[in-house]
């Protein structure tokens, strides 16, 4: 057991308020229980021990009938793992209201990364955002290609803030959802040293502003349906397990509790992206008035933000001051919009709501150029073997490069055999870029010789 806090508004959520009160004191008891990786044993005694100890009255089924209300509503995530194959509950948010100063790493297994259940609740624990460049990620796979640039860079995988190479482990605190290229192109590197692949941007940019009619008819007909069906029904099969091990018969706290219960989850999948709020310092949250802008289920001929619509002065200056970049959101607006299927009838009212309700996203590290005096002192004849570059001293030699593409046959194996091969191709990738630049030094220097 572990000294925890909670804020204010907890008791003001509308989630929490749809729990029956002794399910709000058994989530309370959880984060108790749980472990600075918010994972906690998910069995009804272990947790009636806890919060229930002196309540006779209150049985295991009754707990049983508690802990399905918090998975029912997305506060905990169940899944079996282990030697045993033991239930454990983790708690999706429990990080964002817990400030822990020295964590003791975890004893539970974390939750099955292989798992697409377990994709998927990562991608809703972070909203949908690549935790790499901060562009959110298409909530069903795509396929095609725009402007040469395969939509499948943008799909959704998980990513471990600290690399497997440097010891990093599977446990949620580490792992954070990002788009199929942006997590490539890290290479293992430092989240800070990460800089957005060309190919992500294109396509982001690309599906901003509308792709071409046959592969927007692609995405949006037998591609999404089937990829949606294959998602539900993995999710079903990799939890009807777990929903039948934990699911009781409805007793006394259950019975008039759970119309009010699904009718949250309800509302809470409907409007995910109006709940990933600022409050939690990430996230965007689009809360367009019904009088502002929304006139659900348009026509095909309707035409979502007219195409002449440019932000204002006005919203350029209140960009500037939250810090966000006022094109790039407005680009981000112009995807929502098409992806909502939602006719803007005041875009800019809305334009502005949306820039008051956006919280600033990282920003990405800016490599400076190198002083002269940081280079290091090469002549015309220094061998290759006595210069030492660094990565950020190459690009400004070189410029930035796209690394090559994998050949067709290994592009064809999907990203793990991308990944096997770029592992191998890497290191002559690096070691040609460094000999090129030690290759301009040289001709500086040389150059110097002839001046003087």
């Amino acid at each position: 057991m572990r000294i925890r806090t909670f804020k204010p508004e907890f008791w003001h959520d509308e989630k929490i308020g749809a729990l029956h009160p002794f399910a709000r004191l058994l989530f309370l008891a959880t984060w108790s229980a749980a472990d600075d990786e918010g994972l906690v044993r998910w069995s009804p005694e272990h947790l009636k021990s806890i919060a229930f100890a002196y309540d006779d009255d209150i049985s295991v089924e009754d707990v049983s009938g508690l802990m399905d209300q918090l998975q029912q509503l997305g506060l905990v995530f169940v899944y079996r793992a282990g030697v045993a194959r033991q239930l454990i509950g983790y708690i999706v948010r429990f990080r964002r209201h817990q400030r822990i100063n020295r964590p003791t790493p975890g004893r539970l297994t974390p939750p099955p990364l292989g798992d697409p259940a377990v994709v998927r609740m990562y991608a809703e624990r972070d909203g949908w955002l690549c935790h790499l460049c901060g562009e959110e990620i298409p909530r069903e796979p795509l396929e095609g290609v725009v402007d040469g640039v395969p939509l499948e860079h943008l799909n959704l995988v998980v990513d471990r803030i600290v690399p497997r190479s440097s010891k990093g482990s599977d446990y949620p605190t580490n792992v954070a959802v990002a788009h199929a290229a942006c997590s490539l192109a890290r290479r293992g590197r430092a989240v800070e040293e990460f800089r957005q692949p060309a190919s992500v941007a294109t396509a982001v940019a690309r599906l901003a502003y509308g792709v071409s009619e046959s592969v927007s008819d692609s995405l949006s007909g037998s591609v999404s349906d089937s990829v949606s069906e294959s998602v539900s029904d993995s999710r079903s099969d990799s939890l009807s397990e777990v929903q039948q091990s934990v699911t009781t018969p409805p007793n006394r706290f259950t019975e008039r509790d759970n119309s009010s219960v699904s009718d949250s989850v309800s509302d809470s999948r409907s409007d995910s992206l109006r709940e990933r709020k600022g409050r939690e310092g990430k996230g965007v949250c689009v809360s367009v008035p019904k009088e502002a802008s929304v006139a659900r289920g348009a026509s095909s001929d309707n035409t979502y933000i007219p195409s002449d619509w440019l932000p204002t002065d006005r919203h350029r200056q209140l960009a500037t001051q939250r810090g966000l970049d006022a094109d790039r959101e407005a680009r981000r607006f112009r995807a929502y919009a098409k992806a909502k299927g939602r006719v803007i009838a005041d875009p800019d009212a809305a334009f502005e709501l949306w820039l008051l309700d956006t919280q600033p996203r990282r920003p990405l590290r800016a490599v400076p150029d190198p002083a002269p005096s940081s280079l290091p002192e090469v002549g015309p004849d220094t061998p290759d073997e006595q210069v030492q570059l660094t990565r950020e001293q190459i690009d400004d030699l070189l410029g930035l490069e796209e690394p090559p593409p994998p050949p067709a046959e290994v592009a064809a194996g999907g990203l793990d055999a991308i990944r096997e091969w770029w592992a191998e191709e890497s290191g002559r990738w690096h070691a040609d870029r460094h000999a090129r630049a030690v290759a301009v030094l040289r001709k500086r220097a040389a150059a110097r010789v002839v001046a003087t």
